[in-house]
């Protein structure tokens, strides 16, 4: 578990508590995402013509980066980290203009 289940109490849901609002906060968030681009003029004759090549890397060094623990207090669950954010995402775009 992302935090000690057993210190929390299902006596009394209907209340509101003494845990303040926003007082658990998930796991650090590390992304780094890049671009590249390479532009090229292909003009033949008197009408413009450009070709433009990406490549977009999201979540580059392919990082594990978790989502939030379970914080349903009634769950068998409570308190476990289940799901990440996706993994290494590359897309590639060709894109001719005239």
């Amino acid at each position: 578990p992302y935090f000690n289940p057993s210190n929390f109490s299902t006596a009394n849901l209907t209340g509101y508590g003494t845990l303040r609002r926003n007082s658990f906060y998930g796991p650090g968030f590390t992304n780094v995402d890049m671009s590249i681009v390479k532009a090229t003029n292909l003009n033949r004759g008197e009408h413009p013509v450009n070709f433009e090549l990406r490549a977009d890397m999201f979540n580059m060094f392919n990082i594990t980066q978790f989502q939030a623990p379970n914080t349903t207090i009634t769950s068998n669950q409570f308190g476990e980290i289940t799901t990440t954010y996706p993994a290494r995402i590359i897309q590639l775009a060709g894109k001719l203009r005239f």
